[in-house]
């Protein structure tokens, strides 16, 4: 049998750890009425104040995490000399491990890391129904999606003398650095019907994205044979692929140079440096069927970036062959990694004059329902968040208590279906303080954890973790509820 534990265990930590960098809104706070930050989830959701603004880089939201692997799949807990211990699955002393960790995965993994800092922020009520926002925001997104059969063969290998043929199907990744400026504009139409829209320029910092289409391997243990088109594309600073004489990759560098300063520091302006532009909208609505409730609904996201510089791009040729990957157990681990090299060398084509590019960003469509009772200050809500990423869906259920017992305090709770699982409980607060309005909510709080050899605690059943917190001044709202 045929195994590469290198190849094994970067790919574990990669699906278990999900991504350390981790932009996605908190849902606990989508119902979050006194938070002047809510036209984020929906251009139609207006501040409850005549004027507010953010404390520039004092709001921003984390997301990381992947839909089926828990920190349990990937680190176990063993005894080792009568003594409790956690150890990496494929650890040699955890019995059963790479089966197990096999098993949690799903047909398909899905890894994803978003990053949002807002850098300022400001809206205000107009005579006419109206209410305005404008945003600049740090953006970070980052996807893969991993069939099944790409770890079942990596952690496995094939059995000697035996054939092999697997369909990789859904593998993609993509990730995007960028800075956008927005433009939001919420119109009351009648004491009903609320819509809201955005108009958000886009300022590409880096981008990275492959395409696979039709991509299938056969072989056997000395020879593969891989069908089907691939192509990698980036725009990367610094990032340096030289070619042989046959336009295969040589070597792939990265020139430290061109985002450090003199002094060989991180230069942030290097790094910022606009590499693409693009375009995207959010659009949204809200309708009160009865006083008491209401529905939403908004799509946001729905946009591209054009990269233009710093280009490089990658092409796989047709029915690739190669002489498989030879393991035995007295090769080092780089040994072992560059037989994987080597392939991949051999496999891409680099393209000496590589053209412009489009890239897309994941699209969000949010539907809500919010039912009140006691004079608003108690209600329950209901919201679907649909993903769209590369032509698939991923589906995110939440259900939500809310209670609002003044203006100067909201509360939520709420326990949220993801990925077929209802373990996800989330929690949000917001407080207005005089003209200080701060909020902070969290979803898939962690309630159970671990420690490791070295008495690192970590979650043991979280796959993903997604909070938001900000800090803004408000004016001019009145601290009691109209009477209904």
């Amino acid at each position: 049998m045929k195994r590469n534990k290198t190849l094994g265990t970067a790919l574990a930590c990669l699906m278990g750890c999900a991504a350390t960098a981790a932009a996605q809104l908190s849902q606990a706070g989508y119902f979050m009425k006194y938070s002047p930050q809510q036209h984020q989830y929906n251009p139609a959701f207006r501040p409850i104040g005549k004027f507010y603004f953010a404390l520039p880089a004092h709001n921003f939201s984390l997301d990381g995490g992947n839909n089926s692997l828990t920190f349990d799949d990937v680190i176990k807990n063993v005894m080792v000399d009568g003594q409790s211990t956690s150890l990496f699955f494929l650890d040699r002393r955890v019995e059963g491990g790479t089966a197990d960790f096999l098993d949690a995965l799903y047909s398909t993994e899905t890894v994803f890391a978003d990053y949002r800092l807002n850098i300022a922020s400001f809206g205000f009520r107009t005579k006419h129904k109206g209410y305005v926002t404008f945003d600049i925001n740090n953006r970070m997104e980052v996807r893969a999606r991993i069939p099944k059969a790409l770890p079942e063969f990596l952690l496995l290998g094939m059995k000697e003398g035996k054939e092999f043929d697997f369909q990789i199907d859904d593998l993609a990744t993509s990730a995007t650095l960028w800075s956008e400026a927005a433009l939001g504009y919420s119109h009351e139409v009648n004491n009903r019907f609320t819509v809201g829209g955005k108009l958000k320029y886009l300022y590409g910092h880096a981008n990275a994205d492959t395409k696979f289409s039709d991509l299938k391997v056969t072989g056997s243990e000395n020879k593969w044979n891989i069908k089907g088109d691939a192509s990698v594309h980036a725009s990367i600073p610094g990032l340096v692929i030289t070619t042989n004489e046959d336009g295969q990759i040589d070597d792939v560098d990265f020139d430290e140079g061109s985002i450090e300063d003199e002094n060989e520091d991180i230069d942030i302006k290097k790094i910022a440096k606009q590499r693409g532009a693009g375009l995207a909208v959010d659009l949204g609505a809200t309708y009160n069927l009865l006083p008491n409730l209401q529905f939403s609904a908004s799509v946001l996201d729905l946009g591209f970036l054009r990269w233009r510089k710093d280009l490089n791009e990658l092409r796989k040729t047709n029915d690739f062959t190669f002489d498989g990957v030879h393991y035995d157990i007295n090769k080092d681990e780089d040994s072992l990694m560059s037989d994987y090299e080597d392939m991949l060398k051999e496999m891409y084509i680099v393209d000496e004059n590589p053209g412009k590019y489009t890239s897309w960003l994941s699209i969000k469509v949010m539907l809500g329902a919010e039912y009140s009772v006691w004079k608003d200050r108690l209600s329950v809500g209901v919201l679907s968040k649909t993903t769209i990423y590369k032509r698939r869906l991923y589906e995110d259920l939440r259900t939500a208590l809310n209670f609002r017992p003044w203006k100067q305090l909201s509360l939520s709770g709420s326990i949220g279906l993801f990925d077929r699982q209802w373990t996800n409980i989330g929690a949000a607060m917001n407080l207005n303080m005089g003209p200080i309005n701060f909020f902070t909510s969290v979803d898939n709080i962690p309630l159970k954890w671990g420690k490791t050899e070295d008495d690192i605690m970590f979650p043991t059943h979280t796959r993903y973790v997604r909070a938001n917190l900000g800090i803004n001044w408000m004016f001019g709202y009145s601290t009691r509820k109209k009477k209904k």
